[in-house]
């Protein structure tokens, strides 16, 4: 998000348009995705997770389709967490604003089935 521009010279300057544009207008134009239960959608601003926190969120529980969001939630409205542990500092509400499932909850928890496998007459051997 452009908050500071270079000008000529390489002078860096302070641009509070950019900033407004970044914040504020963006957002409130993903209104209609927000009303569907959709924002913010995965990717959201090039939002990515560290690696202990993305691999967190592919074992929490959560369906596919809500972990990129809770990425985006959690890199923008939790501060970047460098794991769940840490997130779990976060208010719940922040969640229930975007309608996911914090992904540190039991009732995000799900038992992953093993796969099936063909057994073999060698399956009974010691």
């Amino acid at each position: 998000m452009p908050q500071v521009l270079p000008r000529p010279g390489g002078r860096m300057e302070f641009n509070s348009r950019a900033l407004i544009n970044g914040v504020l207008r963006d957002p409130l134009q993903k209104r209609p995705s927000f009303e569907l239960q959709r924002f913010p959608e995965a990717g959201f601003k090039n939002a990515t997770v560290n690696s202990e926190v993305q691999i967190a969120l592919d074992d929490s529980g959560l369906v596919s389709a809500e972990i990129g969001r809770a990425a985006a939630v959690l890199y923008y409205w939790g501060g970047d967490p460098a794991s769940l542990a840490e997130a779990q500092e976060m208010p719940r509400r922040i969640f229930q604003a975007f309608s996911i499932t914090p992904p540190f909850t039991a009732s995000a928890a799900r038992v992953k089935a093993k796969p099936r496998t063909r057994s073999t007459f060698l399956d009974g051997l010691p």
